[in-house]
């Protein structure tokens, strides 16, 4: 029987860090329950500095967003091979 209460204890400690992280993830939200998004540029992903600089100028002009929501600022088609690639910020 002690064996079952110790495990029941480390559950409730595995869910209470796991809410934890998952407020720590939402550090960039406010009181409001708005989230400021975070740009990221893969690797792979082969710009300029001066591409860089226009999407993170543009990153900063986008609204607040409340959670799961989706915001598309532009969309830009990029010719590739036979089809193209739909860049979205």
């Amino acid at each position: 029987m002690a064996l079952f209460k110790k495990k029941i204890k480390n559950e409730n400690s595995i869910e209470e860090n796991g809410l934890k992280a998952a407020k720590d993830s939402d550090s960039a939200a406010d009181e409001s329950g708005l989230v400021r998004t975070t740009l990221i540029f893969p690797p792979d992903w082969e710009l300029t500095s001066q591409e860089k600089y226009v999407y993170m100028y543009y990153h900063q002009q986008l609204p607040l967003l409340e959670q799961n929501q989706v915001s598309i600022k532009g969309v830009k088609l990029l010719p590739y091979n036979e089809g193209f690639v739909v860049v979205a910020l």
